[in-house]
């Protein structure tokens, strides 16, 4: 007796079901692996090298994020995910490399990032002459 083809597309979701609840703990670690290689390799094209924020310097890739250069980050995300409230950086990284990097983005700390939100477009760093 051969199956027809939703038979066989619900025996195969079943199996991958079975196979992904036995799994579980190494489907969270596969992909928090690749969210972290994912930010890396986005972080070190905007960095020329390695990730390091454009402002002060701060290297830890736990504090760098990405910043939009024309301070439009919001109207960007609505252009392009609508109102997808989980499309978070995972989503913008493959968006960014689907697209071939363009150079609407600079990496930056979350300190010179919300600086720059509170102080008009400018980090304080940058007020301030330090750098």
């Amino acid at each position: 007796m051969t199956m027809t083809d939703e038979e066989r597309k619900a025996a195969r979701r079943a199996s991958h079901n079975k196979w992904a609840e036995k799994n579980h703990e190494y489907r969270l670690e596969y992909k928090r692996k690749l969210r972290v290689a994912r930010k890396i390799e986005v972080l070190s094209h905007y960095s020329g090298g390695n990730p390091v924020c454009d402002c002060c310097g701060e290297t830890e890739l736990a504090f760098l994020t990405l910043d939009h250069v024309n301070g439009d980050g919001a109207k960007h995300r609505r252009e392009n995910f609508g109102s997808n409230k989980s499309a978070g950086t995972s989503y913008m990284y493959g968006w960014i490399k689907r697209n071939g990097f363009p150079p609407i983005f600079k990496v930056l700390c979350f300190n010179c990032n919300t600086g720059r939100h509170i102080n008009g477009g400018v980090c304080p760093h940058k007020q301030k002459g330090i750098k």
